[in-house]
């Protein structure tokens, strides 16, 4: 999975304004990635790797969160209400 950058996800959300469409990061590798401040309401996020990535004042209000990796997340300050998980237990 190749590595995205904060640009890119810049990108994502400029496209997401412009079509109207979900912002659509399914299956990002953000390991790391510093994406303080950015608006990714109703995102899609499955699948996505975001160890240790900086998620502070991230909105992920209505975020498909399922399978994502939150690993390690750096600053987790982030909106997570009405996000979608799937706890799964041993």
């Amino acid at each position: 999975m190749t590595k995205k950058t904060r640009a890119d996800v810049q990108k994502a959300i400029q496209k997401s304004i412009e079509t109207g469409d979900v912002i659509n990061l399914y299956g990002w590798n953000l390991e790391g990635v510093d994406l303080r401040g950015l608006n990714l309401d109703g995102a899609n996020l499955r699948e996505a790797n975001l160890h240790k990535a900086n998620l502070e004042g991230v909105n992920l209000r209505g975020a498909d969160l399922y399978h994502t990796n939150l690993g390690t997340v750096a600053k987790n300050y982030s909106e997570l209400q009405k996000g979608y998980f799937l706890v799964l237990s041993a």
